[in-house]
């Protein structure tokens, strides 16, 4: 496979670079990409099968659909760095359409290819962002307006500031509400003045940013949440964990969250808590700290729990944000499908500036289960009068016939529940469904599978909500694994955090 590989990194059209661990293609605007030589192994190494699009490295950067210079910052170090993204589109056989995405770093003045990978549609949009370079904006070459220092403007990228700096020569200095002070190059963007509504929504005070506060509601005193009982899957003493964490919080990593580059329209009122979110030992799973942040008094660890950053992109309508007493834990109040659901925001505090009551979104969620079997197939006896006569009408003429008397019998093989759990948290739920496909995992030492279950079916068009439910062994038991087609069931805790809004993706189309 390695060799293979290789020889489709050396077509007879890229050179050889002078270092002996690179080979050099140029890309549609005549700069040079440095590939690593060991770069199949990169790939290789994330068992993706992204690998297999080696071939298509040329294409894309000779011919791609897009291509975005950005900023990223470590948020750690503060350290700042240049990356391109080469975005292209392609069809192939048995694929209606591919989108690649190549990303590029930069090292001694050279552009090196650091990674590829295949998305979504939507998904490619998320790296849509930063300056576009390739193609050149439409509007080039058209008057641009002339901004003066103490002008009002709006980026699609940064939101609302204030020019304090005029325009020259086409570059305009403006210092965000949110994003702080930024340089940019108005022939790519996509600056405006901002109008009397955008300023409204935007800002304490006006009548639409009231309105946008009743998204949230925060709780009294009165209403407790534990996250102790989370713990629950993964270890028999809780204390063991909380011993840990002297030790742990050194190691972890921020997490990363959708606000981080993409500044909301507007934001939360000044007096309310901000926190940092820290992971260990991955970003994708295992334990995540909470640290309420102060300028007056030492930054305090609120709470720790387990999570998973790899469940299903699903599409929610937010009703409610139930913000806890520390000011920086929530749980989302949602519409999924034809069901009504909350979850616990892992992100809450990073990504809350963009919820809004009615607005819809797309959500990573996962479940994890306190406790999980493989369900028998039982048989329920409807025997209400007025519900058999309303079966009946639905059912075919031999259906009908199969019926003995005034009882219809209910099979629960291959149904789906999702019930929130009365006395229990809001986020609680109890399970049943089938299993589409079952994958081993380890977290926190823990031994288990992830377990893609379909949940809910919507009553409007039959179609099927899934979810990745997270089964450890010590939630499962003893016993034969799960395997795809069981009916299994069970009690989980619903957790998930922001993938993007749907309006900020929209207007990036309209762009």
């Amino acid at each position: 496979m390695d060799d293979f590989i290789m020889q489709k990194l050396k077509p007879k059209t890229w050179k050889r670079s002078d270092s002996a661990n690179w080979y050099t293609l140029k890309d549609i605007e005549g700069d040079n990409v440095l590939l690593p030589e060991n770069f199949a192994e990169i790939l290789l190494s994330k068992k993706d099968g992204s690998e297999r699009f080696i071939p298509l490295i040329r294409e894309v950067a000779e011919n791609p659909f897009e291509i975005w210079l950005q900023e990223l910052k470590n948020n750690v170090t503060g350290q700042v760095k240049l990356v391109k993204i080469y975005i292209g589109f392609y069809k192939c056989e048995n694929i209606e359409k591919l989108v690649l995405v190549l990303k590029c770093d930069t090292m001694e003045g050279n552009w090196v290819a650091s990674d590829l990978f295949e998305v979504t549609l939507e998904q490619a949009d998320l790296f849509r962002a930063g300056i576009l370079i390739y193609p050149k904006s439409e509007d080039e070459g058209k008057t641009t307006p002339k901004f003066r220092k103490g002008d009002r403007v709006i980026h699609p990228e940064f939101g609302l500031g204030m020019v304090v700096m005029d325009d020259v020569d086409g570059i305009v200095t403006v210092d965000f509400d949110q994003a702080g002070t930024k340089r940019l190059a108005l022939q790519y963007a996509c600056l405006r003045f901002a109008t009397p509504a955008e300023e409204d929504a935007a800002k304490p005070g006006g009548k639409a940013y009231e309105k946008w506060l009743e998204t949230f509601v925060f709780d009294d005193e009165k209403v407790k949440h534990s996250l102790g009982s989370h713990w629950e899957p993964f270890y028999d003493d809780t204390t063991s964990v909380i011993k840990q964490i002297p030790d742990i919080l050194p190691k972890s990593l921020e997490q990363v969250a959708f606000s981080d580059a993409r500044p909301a329209p507007r934001a939360c009122p000044p007096e309310w808590q901000k926190a940092v979110y820290w992971t260990w030992p991955l970003r994708v799973h295992g334990l995540i700290s909470v640290v309420r942040l102060s300028p007056v008094k030492p930054n305090e660890l609120v709470s720790v729990f387990p999570f998973c950053a790899e469940g299903i992109q699903h599409r929610i309508v937010i009703d409610k944000v139930h913000v806890w007493e520390s000011g920086v834990e929530a749980q989302i109040e949602a519409v999924l499908g034809d069901a009504s659901i909350t979850f616990f925001d892992t992100l809450y505090a990073r990504n809350r500036d963009w919820y809004e009551s009615n607005a819809s979104y797309q959500f990573i969620l996962t479940g994890i289960a306190y406790a999980c079997k493989k369900a028998e197939d039982k048989i329920i006896e409807i025997t209400n009068p007025d519900v058999v006569e309303a079966i009946r009408k639905t059912l075919t003429k031999d259906e009908e016939e199969s019926i003995e008397g005034n009882r219809i019998p209910i099979h629960t093989k291959r149904i789906a529940v999702f019930l929130p759990i009365q006395g229990w948290d809001r986020d609680d739920y109890q399970f049943r469904g089938t299993i589409k496909s079952v994958k081993e995992i380890e977290i926190l030492d823990q031994t288990g599978w992830k377990v893609r279950t379909t949940v809910i079916r919507n009553l409007s068009d039959d179609s099927e909500i899934d979810l990745d439910i997270i089964v450890t062994r010590k939630a499962w038991g003893d016993g034969p694994p799960p395997q795809t087609g069981d009916d299994i069931e069970g009690i989980l805790w619903l957790q998930g955090y922001l993938w993007y809004p749907e309006k900020y993706m929209t207007d990036k189309v309209k762009r």
